[in-house]
């Protein structure tokens, strides 16, 4: 086996050169695109809304009853049309109840208001499900 012998004078200079070829790449990408940044800035906003295979279509909450399961952890849940809510006891107030809705796989959100049981909380939930599922 032959030991190899790197100059690193040579190395060092060949890196040098090429970060200096990747700075000027990048600052002629950034000049080439000022322009056309330029011109979208200053173009006038105009509405645009959301084409109609899109918009989605308002549950219509009324036309079936909401039918409620009960999870692993006994907490009550439903689906309506794509959301997914679930009615579970407070952490930091005992005697509260909390609504979680979620969207097909997307985070969940948190209502702030807490009710102070579980039936009241799906009475709600039913009264204002129009709201709720936005």
């Amino acid at each position: 086996m032959t030991p190899q012998v790197i100059d690193l004078a040579a190395a060092r200079t060949r890196r040098a050169e090429e970060a200096a070829a990747r700075g000027a790449a990048k600052a002629a990408a950034i000049a080439k695109a000022q322009p056309q940044a330029r011109a979208c800035s200053l173009a006038p906003l105009e509405p645009v809304g959301q084409p109609a295979a899109f918009v989605e279509k308002p549950a219509d909450v009324e036309s079936e009853p909401i039918r409620w399961k009960i999870s692993a952890r006994g907490n009550p849940w439903t689906r309506i049309g794509r959301a997914h809510i679930v009615i579970f006891p407070s952490r930091q107030t005992e005697g509260e109840w909390c609504v979680r809705v979620a969207y097909d796989d997307h985070a969940g959100r948190f209502l702030k208001r807490t009710w102070p049981s579980a039936e009241d909380t799906k009475q709600w939930v039913e009264a204002n499900a129009h709201t709720v599922t936005r």
